[in-house]
């Protein structure tokens, strides 16, 4: 009816209300005020519209440096989120994880094929890698190796990989050596399978 929908409209106005209070205190930096505004919103709407609340949540829970509650409430609004708004929840997850250093987990979000979105979980990867390079190197390491583990037949990021190891210093050496022979075997590209063979000759003449 007209008037259930005209109420419905007007709970929903209101939760947005104490939500942007929420929002509000959070910015200003009263995390455990934020929560409490999000609660109070979430007991007017329905499930199914839950998700950006319990997103907030974990971002509350997140500055409170409450990790358990994070990762629990990011889950939530993952689990509530609708299919077209997956990717985006997704990501708030595994950006958790990648602010408090735990590239594994994060790693282990982004690669999973039912949250991956209209991407692949190696092309999520392989992006992830790219932005990641120059910043985070060790980020993107990670990423690539998950790469090769989805598709042991990407020779492109044993070249990559390989590079980055190789960069990295002396005690990588025994697996960029790995994967620079792996790239040999496999590779096509004249100009990397020349600088391949290039680090294998300084990498055998610096482990001496």
């Amino acid at each position: 009816t007209q008037i259930g929908i005209r109420k419905e409209n007007m709970l929903l106005d209101k939760a947005q209300a104490i939500m942007n209070e929420g929002n509000q205190l959070l910015q200003d930096g009263d995390a455990a005020g934020a929560i409490k505004k999000y609660e109070e919103s979430m007991k007017l709407v329905a499930p199914e519209r839950q998700s950006p609340l319990w997103r907030q949540m974990g971002r509350a829970y997140a500055k409170l440096n409450q990790e358990e509650a994070a990762v629990a409430a990011f889950k939530k609004a993952m689990e509530l989120a609708p299919a077209d708004k997956m990717e985006e929840y997704r990501n708030s997850l595994a950006q958790f994880y990648l602010d408090v250093k735990k590239y594994d987990q994060a790693l282990d979000v982004l690669a999973n094929p039912d949250t991956a979105g209209a991407q692949s979980p190696e092309q999520v990867l392989l992006s992830l890698a790219a932005t990641a390079k120059n910043r985070q190197p060790a980020l993107a390491e990670a990423a690539l190796e998950r790469v090769l583990k989805i598709n042991p037949n990407n020779a492109d990021v044993y070249f990559e990989l390989g590079q980055m190891y190789y960069a990295d210093g002396k005690e990588k050496d025994s697996r960029s050596k790995e994967l620079l022979t792996k790239y040999l075997e496999i590779g096509k590209d004249p100009d990397k399978i020349e600088n391949a063979k290039n680090m294998l000759i300084m990498i055998n003449r610096r482990s001496k």
